[in-house]
């Protein structure tokens, strides 16, 4: 498909001193974070990396108290951040499914544990701040999903709301994001990759929007100011077809409802993170086949 190209400054920045792919991002105030993980050796980790973006430098935080982990995830709510879920260990073992949640105080480096999460589908949580709230949707664990599940930051409970009416695919390894207080989610797997794009609402039918030009799953989402990026990730057609990994930036508009091409990496990439700092946005990490683990890092602009 060919897709109008809107370039955007695609700049790679200093490398991660660590490779890891399927790690836990988040950003907070002037600075971003970096947790667990799994390494080029199939080590997974439970260590913390702060990035400076004024200095270009990573520095560790060290190990944090909570279990090494795979495709957790993390979301930043005033001077808190909500830590946890995600996987380790082998797969049809309940234990392996993560349904720890942790509140972190980066000012501190304080950790709290709270309520754990409801059920076991933890791998790949994409969660949205939504006010006092935060709403993890699409997890998987002993099989496709299309959860919602809310978490109240006020009385440190879980909720899950009920869907009976709902429309969007039943999927793994999607990916979204917010921007200006709209929430937004797409991509992923259910037999073969998808190209579904939607604008979330919690208690409704979410609202179906341009298809992404290329299906894939395991891609990263991040936002700047004025755009969603999609970055990477595979297409795979099913068990006798071969995959294909992306190296591409697909830009999307959310007023006008378009995809645009926006730029490349240096490499391919899936289960990369990323993190927005002052409306720049940043990815790196993830792993492709002919380099294994990845420590890239790429600052994007508009």
């Amino acid at each position: 498909m060919n897709l109008p190209n809107t370039p955007s400054h695609v700049t790679p920045r200093c490398d991660i001193p660590v490779h890891r792919t399927s790690a836990t991002a988040w950003s907070y105030g002037e600075e971003g974070y970096l947790f667990g993980g799994r390494d080029e050796k199939g080590q997974i980790h439970r260590d913390l990396w702060k990035y400076n973006p004024q200095q270009d430098t990573w520095s560790s935080l060290g190990n944090t108290p909570l279990n090494s982990r795979v495709n957790g995830c993390a979301c930043c709510v005033d001077d808190k951040v909500y830590v946890g879920l995600g996987f380790r260990n082998s797969i049809y073992q309940d234990s392996s499914y993560l349904s720890d949640w942790w509140e972190y105080t980066p000012s501190s480096n304080n950790w709290k544990r709270l309520a754990d999460f409801p059920n076991l589908n933890t791998v790949g949580v994409i969660p949205y701040k939504d006010g006092n709230k935060i709403y993890c949707i699409h997890g998987f664990g002993t099989d496709f999903t299309a959860d919602i599940i809310c978490f109240d930051i006020e009385t440190e409970s879980w909720t899950i709301i009920e869907r009976a009416n709902r429309k969007d695919r039943i999927a793994m390894a999607g990916a979204g994001v917010s921007l200006h207080g709209r929430h937004f989610y797409g991509t992923g797997y259910n037999t073969h990759s998808l190209d579904c794009w939607y604008e979330i609402q919690w208690d409704a039918e979410w609202i179906t929007k341009a298809r992404v030009p290329s299906r894939r799953e395991m891609a990263v989402c991040v936002s700047t100011d004025q755009y969603i990026y999609l970055v990477g990730g595979r297409y795979f057609g099913g068990s006798l077809t071969d995959g294909k990994l992306y190296d591409d930036m697909l830009r999307y508009d959310i007023h006008t409802n378009q995809w645009t091409q926006a730029g490349v990496t240096n490499e391919t990439g899936e289960n990369r993170f990323a993190f927005t700092i002052n409306g720049v946005a940043f990815v790196g990490g993830g792993e492709n086949d002919s380099h294994g683990v990845l420590n890239t890092f790429y600052r994007i602009e508009d």
